[in-house]
């Protein structure tokens, strides 16, 4: 049993909470609230689910306290804790894996990334692995990594561990366009909105936006109607998130179509990438990174130019 905490009643230290990084908060939802020597205590929704605990310490790198809290009362105190704080105060970070790729990195950068972000500085790292990257993004607090990354290996390290977002590019000639924006239907989905507006404004060519229906089935196994309907329902709340996000992104100017098809969610991107040639494919936080590396690699050579997660 896990004590009971009412986030309501108690002060929220707003440095220590962004201590643990927003698409894990939202993801988790779990919430730092105070720091002594026994370590961290966390507010969770799930505090008896050791993955979960696992995952919090390591972003920490501290050990933690669980307590228990509602899904309203935390996702109610990170909203107030996250709501003005600016995703991109740490600027750009880019990095060839290749040093031979540098100057052409920095074209492309300037070229593709910069525009639509103007406000962002950036820096070329001379980092000698993704490691020594990943410290650096998160020593800077960049808001965006940008990578040429020539091999699997290296991609799958900074998609797993990088501390923000991540842009990494596989040809640095090509136009990141039409985009792909994929849809998970939780909270992290939200991070969307901190890039995709400024990136369809500034760059020509459509805006996709897919979502994925698994099918249903009886406790036998048996096909039943597919969820589809559930999506598109203002009912259901996956249907309600897709609606939300449908209508910020149409207050924010982005123009484009909806897509809502029926498959795991694997299984949508592989399908959608194969029938259209996307430059640009972007993908909300998600708990691990584990399964945007396993889809990145299989579609690595369908999309002509870039691949962004939000993770941060």
């Amino acid at each position: 049993m896990y004590a009971y905490l009412p986030l309501s009643e108690i002060d929220l230290d707003a440095e220590l909470a962004r201590r643990l990084p927003r698409h894990l908060a939202y993801f988790h939802l779990a919430l730092p609230v105070a720091e002594d020597e026994n370590g961290l205590t966390v507010a969770l929704a799930q505090p008896d689910n050791r993955a979960v605990r696992q995952v919090i310490e390591t972003a920490l790198g501290h050990p933690i306290v669980p307590v228990r809290s509602t899904d309203s009362e935390i996702r109610a105190a990170l909203d107030r804790i996250w709501h003005d704080v600016d995703t991109a105060r740490g600027g750009i970070l880019a990095w060839a894996e290749d040093p031979g790729q540098r100057a052409a990195l920095a074209a492309f950068t300037e070229r593709s990334v910069r525009s639509p972000f103007p406000h962002l500085s950036v820096q070329m790292s001379e980092a000698a692995s993704p490691a020594e990257l990943v410290e650096s993004a998160r020593a800077a607090r960049s808001a965006l990594v940008i990578s040429h990354a020539a091999t699997p290996e290296t991609r799958r390290a900074l998609l797993l561990t990088a501390p923000s977002a991540i842009w990494l590019t596989r040809d640095l000639e090509a136009i990141p366009a039409p985009r792909l924006a994929v849809l998970r239907l939780n909270t992290p989905d939200h991070q969307l909105l901190d890039w995709l507006p400024s990136i369809a404004r500034s760059q020509l060519g459509e805006t996709v936006v897919l979502a994925a229906a698994e099918q249903a089935a009886t406790a036998s196994g048996s096909p039943l109607f597919s969820r589809l309907t559930a999506l598109l329902s203002p009912d259901d709340p996956r249907g309600a998130h897709i609606a939300e996000l449908r209508h910020a992104l149409t207050d924010l100017g982005v123009q484009g179509r909806l897509k809502v098809r029926e498959g795991t969610l694997g299984e949508v991107i592989l399908a959608e990438t194969a029938d259209s040639p996307y430059g640009l494919l972007l993908m909300a936080a998600e708990a691990s990174g584990s399964f945007a590396a396993e889809v990145f690699e299989q579609i690595w050579d369908r999309i002509g130019g870039a691949l962004l997660i939000k993770a941060g």
